[in-house]
């Protein structure tokens, strides 16, 4: 008996329909039938939840070659992509960094392409983001929303500060040059609160262990 005729089995022998089970996972009816039907496979929490609705354990529920090749095929897929997050958020120290170069100017530091590679890097980044129910803490959502703006107003400070000269300018070369002062800014608030307050510690925990 494969896994999908064991969750079918199980679930019958339990005299739960479909939709039953779907409600206590959380999940729709459709991804029951996909699971009995071998078009996918539950994901390791989901698994845990079965063996206790239908009361057998995990171990004769996946008793199945392919499932566990799945399992395996899946196990180095997640480590691949934390790892590739992991670098994503250390290019981002490092963009945050030449951020600060080109928005201060300092020794008259020019980085050309840290504009497109904050703003590459940053979706890379936030796609890629798993740990948001750390957000869900209203405490901590409200540290990041202050410390964001908090971030946003220090920077415009130290933007104004280091304004260059633009008297004489053609009014395009100091409108684009607003824009793209604001531009850099805001990239720059945006990679400052992915340091402090993105800090991938579930992804530093599995690399560990990797």
């Amino acid at each position: 008996m494969n896994f999908a005729e064991k969750l079918k089995h199980c679930r019958e022998d339990t005299n739960l329909t479909q939709l039953e089970v779907a409600e206590k996972l959380h999940v729709s009816r459709k991804t029951i039938s996909s699971w009995e039907n071998e078009r996918s496979f539950p994901d390791a929490n989901s698994l845990v939840q079965l063996s206790d609705i239908y009361h057998v354990s995990v171990d004769d529920l996946i008793r199945d070659d392919r499932l566990l090749e799945h399992y395996e095929e899946q196990g180095k897929r997640d480590k691949t992509a934390n790892r590739l997050f992991l670098y994503s958020y250390w290019c981002e120290i490092v963009l945050l960094v030449l951020g600060y170069f080109e928005l201060m100017k300092i020794g008259g530091f020019h980085v050309l392409l840290v504009t497109p590679l904050l703003i590459i890097n940053s979706v890379f980044f936030f796609v890629t983001f798993s740990d948001w129910k750390r957000f869900g803490n209203k405490q901590y959502l409200t540290f990041t929303l202050i410390g964001f703006i908090g971030a946003y107003i220090f920077h415009v400070i130290i933007a104004l500060l280091g304004a260059d000269r633009l008297s004489g300018e053609s009014m395009d070369y100091v409108g684009g040059y607003i824009l793209g002062k604001f531009i850099l800014l805001t990239l720059v608030t945006i990679a400052l609160t992915v340091v402090v307050f993105f800090r991938p510690l579930k992804n530093l925990r599995e690399a560990k262990r990797d």
